[in-house]
């Protein structure tokens, strides 16, 4: 059985892969994931980022100034040394507290470079350049359901939104970015007639959030039939 500390050692290992998944899952917008998959990729990226920087010294000498003379090698062996099988918790304490500063600040910046790297990929995901030769290779572009991409491609456009009882036509001016915010918001609404098909405006109504178990279904409008209804 693992001792205490060392087990809360192996644990701080992950921190790196969850800050990396969790950051890029937020940017993203990805919905919640089984569980297990979600841990599978943490430890994959913990992994791979205590990896490459480990194996790469560019790292460790030109953005990491903080462990002044404190070689990268002589930090990497003292954390060896910490995890051999036959330390006892004395003596694993004292190979720890050896090297606190050094491997703290060393700790640090890898979860710092983790969380800059996946805002940084959270961000170039979403271009189009990126997007598209994802697409290209893999055939699936970035948004992570359909009704996502209705909301991005048509934010602060005309829309018409069909409920159970009314239609309304306006400006998609907020949308969810989670299944549990349950409305969108239509800035300069009009009420729809469906007899005529004219618009009616709301009076003294500047925004109008509607709750999305209403609606039957959306549409993507030409925004000249709302600046035609403004001159007009």
């Amino acid at each position: 059985m693992l001792d205490p500390l060392k087990l809360g050692l192996y644990i701080l290992l992950f921190i790196p892969g969850f800050i990396f998944v969790q950051t890029k899952d937020y940017h993203l917008l990805r919905e919640k994931k089984p569980q297990l998959q979600k841990t599978l990729e943490i430890v994959l990226m913990s992994a791979a980022i205590w990896l490459i920087f480990i194996t790469t010294p560019i790292l460790i000498k030109k953005h990491i100034p903080v462990l002044g003379n404190v070689a990268r090698s002589e930090v990497i062996k003292a954390i060896e040394n910490a995890f051999k099988q036959d330390k006892k918790i004395p003596s694993l304490t004292n190979e720890i507290l050896k090297i606190r500063s050094s491997a703290a600040w060393f700790f640090v910046t890898v979860n710092f470079w983790s969380f800059i790297s996946a805002f940084v990929w959270g961000i170039l995901r979403k271009t189009n350049k990126i997007d598209g030769i994802i697409l290209y290779f893999v055939g699936r572009d970035w948004y992570p359901s359909v009704v996502f991409k209705f909301y991005r491609e048509n934010l602060e456009k005309a829309v018409r939104i069909n409920t159970n009882t009314n239609s309304f036509l306006g400006v998609l001016h907020s949308t969810p970015d989670n299944k549990e915010d349950n409305y969108v918001i239509l800035k300069d609404p009009y009420l729809i007639n469906e007899v005529d098909l004219k618009l009616e405006p709301l009076t003294l109504c500047n925004y109008l959030a509607i709750n999305l178990d209403s609606v039957t279904n959306m549409w993507a409008i030409d925004d000249r039939i709302l600046k035609k209804k403004e001159d007009g």
